[in-house]
């Protein structure tokens, strides 16, 4: 029976890493050409994708002012991002790392705790990651950064339901949109706080 058990859980965990997760290698900087003009003045671009019967998706693209290493290396900070209030690495091997994060939700929500399963690729300085437990229902997601004249480009999608049951998805999905640029402009304040302290 134990056995069986856990064959149950690793099915759910192959499901919950496979089927849903988005992939980095879908991130190409060709699919999105037509927006590098609109981001060279440090506009972010955001599209909400809609699926049939499936929760929206939001892709987020912006310009970093500094290279693609130094990029790589603050955001690949565990405390990069102002809506986390801390994130601890439960597991780690060659393959992923499985992850803890506590988001700060605003009042009267309580904040929220997320699992994630994340998988990073140094060499495209890419990663992609899946909820698998806690307290949000849906947090999944890919990132990838590409150089461009000296600076970065930075594409981001995510789908992220904060689990708040009485806010209907629609609801949820443009707040979501409407967050996500947040998320490349916490990543260009920390790399103004690195150069601050350098000087």
């Amino acid at each position: 029976m134990k056995r069986l058990r856990n064959g149950y859980k690793y099915l759910f965990f192959l499901l919950s890493t496979s089927i849903f997760s988005f992939s980095y290698d879908d991130l190409n900087i060709s699919q999105y050409s037509h927006v590098i003009k609109e981001i060279e003045n440090g506009k972010i671009f955001v599209n909400l994708e809609r699926n049939t019967n499936q929760f929206g998706n939001v892709v987020v693209i912006g310009i970093l002012n500094e290279d693609i290493k130094k990029s790589w290396q603050i955001l690949n900070q565990e405390n990069v991002y102002a809506d986390v209030i801390y994130s601890k690495i439960l597991e780690k091997n060659s393959e992923f790392l499985i992850k803890e994060k506590k988001f700060d939700y605003p009042w009267p929500f309580k904040d929220r705790i997320t699992i994630i399963k994340e998988k990073i690729k140094d060499e495209l300085y890419a990663k992609e990651w899946v909820e698998i437990g806690g307290e949000i229902p849906i947090n999944r997601g890919a990132i990838r950064l590409f150089p461009y004249n000296g600076k970065t480009i930075m594409i981001f999608k995510i789908s992220f339901n904060p689990g708040v049951g009485i806010i209907p998805d629609w609801i949820v999905e443009q707040g979501m949109k409407f967050h996500a640029p947040k998320i490349i402009s916490d990543v260009r304040n920390r790399l103004k706080d690195s150069i601050g302290k350098k000087t």
